[in-house]
Formats: C-alpha cells, sequence, structure tokens
C-alpha cells in the first residue's frame, strides 16, 4: 500500500481549491470545508456560511496563507455559480498576463 507524504495530499487539496474551487474531502482532512446544503443558493448564506475554515487543522506551513486560500476558492466558486459555463481557472491557468 501505497501511503503519500502529508504534505503532498495538503498541496492537492490546495491546488483543487484554487484552481477548480473544489472542497472534495470524504475524509475532513483539509482545512476548508463545505456546507453541503448551501451549495445550490444565491442568497447571502452561500457567501457567509457555505465554506468555513477549521483553523485548528491549517497545516504549519501554511500558516498566513490560509485566509488567502480560503478567500481565493470561495471566490472562484461563487463565480462559477453566477456562471457554470465560464470555465475561469482553465482562463487564469492558459492566460499570457
Amino acid at each position: 500500500m501505497f501511503v503519500m507524504p502529508s504534505g503532498l495530499c495538503n498541496f492537492s487539496f490546495v491546488q483543487k481549491w484554487i484552481f477548480e474551487g473544489l472542497c472534495q474531502d470524504a475524509y475532513t482532512e483539509f482545512f476548508i470545508q463545505e456546507q453541503p446544503d448551501l451549495m445550490t443558493s444565491r442568497e447571502r448564506e452561500y457567501w457567509s456560511r457555505g465554506y468555513y475554515m477549521i483553523k485548528e487543522a491549517v497545516p504549519g506551513f501554511l500558516q498566513g496563507l490560509d485566509v488567502a486560500i480560503f478567500q481565493c476558492g470561495k471566490a472562484l466558486n461563487l463565480l462559477k455559480l453566477c456562471n457554470p459555463q465560464v470555465k475561469i481557472a482553465f482562463k487564469l491557468w492558459t492566460s499570457d498576463l
């Protein structure tokens, strides 16, 4: 059985969150979690309570970046909710900026 080093696991979670807005964490290992019942809401509650951080779960090497990481994925998800057809992360990733 192959065991992935914990740092790589965290980078995988962060990468999916930042570039795809995905919070796929069946075992609650990532420091960002979602409220499933609010994921399709278009109310203010989506922004304020749809996602939350577990401060105690933030790895030491991400201390100080946790809020920026949280807000990045959260904003991406709001944009995806407003216009699901636009591939925002793909455009950012391939941009010549």
